[in-house]
């Protein structure tokens, strides 16, 4: 929320100015914006920390998870090569097969990556999480239609209390899409699963929806 409100605060210094530099680069921070200065954007430090850490840990799967996740965002493919064999040796899930097609993707190798993920739902199919993983990739291709039928097929395979990350990404590809209506309907049902799944009906998470 204070970020929110920052980035309100940005707006409305632009509104009085909109050649205030200062004012764009905190509306960018403040509302998770891409940072252009390499010195700023890279995760060495993190990287640094969690390659110690898995050595220590080796078992600790979402440890290895991180450590991919910063590694691929930098593009330090050879070592992300080395976390995915130690991710293989922790995880017996379908994450790792997950994790072989981003690195694939990530390095431009996109038929191998879908040839990887294509196998997934057989694979694992009572996983919900193969849908949500896969519906991510598709709006990260900018797929956004495909995207909408895996999240709400992760939807449907859930068992309650449901998450609401499905329905939420729903919501904000509609309303990228200029579909508002069908955003507010998602958000409607973001409310719906809130109350009867987890019995919240006010308060920060009701309220900002």
């Amino acid at each position: 929320f204070l970020k929110e409100a920052a980035a309100e605060e940005a707006k409305a210094a632009l509104a009085i100015d909109p050649d205030n530099r200062g004012a764009l680069s905190e509306l960018n921070g403040a509302m998770g914006g891409f940072i252009p200065d390499w010195c700023v954007r890279n995760h060495y430090k993190l990287i640094e920390y969690l390659q110690d850490f898995v050595k220590k840990h080796p078992e600790n799967r979402s440890a290895y998870m991180w450590l991919l996740d910063n590694l691929l965002d930098d593009r330090r493919f050879s070592e992300a090569e080395a976390a995915w064999e130690g991710l293989a040796k922790a995880d017996d899930t379908y994450r790792t097969d997950f994790y072989r097609g981003l690195l694939m993707w990530y390095k431009g190798r996109t038929e191998e990556a879908h040839e990887i993920w294509d196998k997934l739902p057989e694979k694992y199919p009572e996983d919900w999480l193969v849908s949500l993983s896969l519906a991510d990739v598709a709006v990260m291709e900018v797929r956004y239609d495909d995207a909408v039928s895996l999240y709400r097929q992760a939807m449907e395979h859930q068992q309650s209390p449901k998450f609401v990350d499905c329905l939420e990404s729903t919501a904000m590809i509609y309303e990228i899409q200029g579909r508002n209506a069908e955003a507010v309907k998602a958000l409607e049902e973001e409310l719906e699963l809130l109350a009867n799944d987890w019995d919240t009906t006010e308060g920060e998470t009701a309220d900002r929806i």
